[in-house]
């Protein structure tokens, strides 16, 4: 069994758009001329990890299906003279390392996944299997405005932050991965980063099979 203890949980709930007092609100978060530069995804990060305590001996995990959507139709649009900053925004790391830049946040490793509906499970397998004693696990998706119809963006805003430590002081809740599923507890399908964030906003607990083998399970204590 791989066991991580969750020390602290922040979500940006699912959203269709920010009214102008909310985008000024996340853009405080940051220093003028880094949040000009920013679209939603980051600005969300920023927001959900605004508490967290970060040690340069800690790692990132950071998970996305579509990635930057608002700044890759930005990109596209900005053709045929390219813009850079569209280009970085956009790819899939970009969000999370446009608020660790903004923040001169130095990590020890930052590792980005994106597959699907298998995002989740597959940057919880690496939360779970890293050696570090505390793993940032940092999630969501911005809302495009043409791509969601073509399946290839998400339809809502949203992000998500988790603390995952090998300690279990004042932990709020467990991340498992055992190889036989919990007989009380009902299997659900691989929650998208969608359903992961609603989960993690109101705590529910959640038990699915992995691909790799067993089942991933979070409880609340």
């Amino acid at each position: 069994m791989l066991r991580r203890f969750i020390q602290s949980v922040e979500v940006f709930p699912p959203a269709d758009a920010f009214s102008s007092e909310e985008r000024k609100a996340l853009r405080a978060n940051f220093h003028l001329m880094a949040a000009r530069r920013m679209s939603a995804l980051p600005l969300m990060l920023g927001q959900v990890s605004q508490q967290a305590s970060i040690s340069p001996n800690d790692e990132i995990v950071f998970a996305s299906e579509f990635c930057g959507t608002q700044a890759l139709e930005a990109f596209l649009k900005s053709f045929p003279q390219a813009s850079p900053t569209g280009f970085q925004n956009s790819t899939q790391p970009g969000a999370a390392s446009l608020v660790l830049v903004a923040r001169k946040q130095p990590v020890s490793g930052f590792t980005p996944v994106t597959g699907g509906v298998e995002t989740v499970e597959r940057a919880l397998l690496l939360s779970l299997c890293s050696d570090n004693e505390t793993i940032h696990f940092w999630g969501g998706e911005e809302k495009g405005n043409w791509m969601p119809e073509k399946g290839l963006a998400a339809p809502k805003n949203f992000a998500f932050y988790l603390e995952l430590s090998k300690s279990d002081t004042d932990a709020l809740g467990t991340l498992t991965l055992t190889p036989e599923p919990a007989r009380h507890t009902p299997l659900v399908e691989t929650p998208s980063t969608e359903a992961f964030t609603r989960a993690m906003m109101d705590q529910l607990s959640i038990h699915f099979a992995s691909e790799s083998g067993g089942f991933i399970e979070i409880s609340w204590r």
